[in-house]
C-alpha cells in the first residue's frame, strides 16, 4: 500500500511505456479511481 494517494502513479506509466514502446492511456474516473489501459 501507498503512504500517500499516487505516488505510484508515475512509477507505473513509466515502466509501461518502456514494457510496451508506447505511452498508457489512462484517466481520472473520480478523486479515487483511476482508469488505466495498458499495451501489450
Amino acid at each position: 500500500m501507498m503512504d500517500r494517494r499516487g505516488d505510484g502513479v508515475p512509477i507505473i506509466l513509466k515502466e509501461c511505456a518502456e514494457l510496451s514502446g508506447r505511452p498508457p492511456a489512462y484517466s481520472m474516473i473520480d478523486d479515487s479511481e483511476l482508469s488505466l489501459v495498458m499495451w501489450a
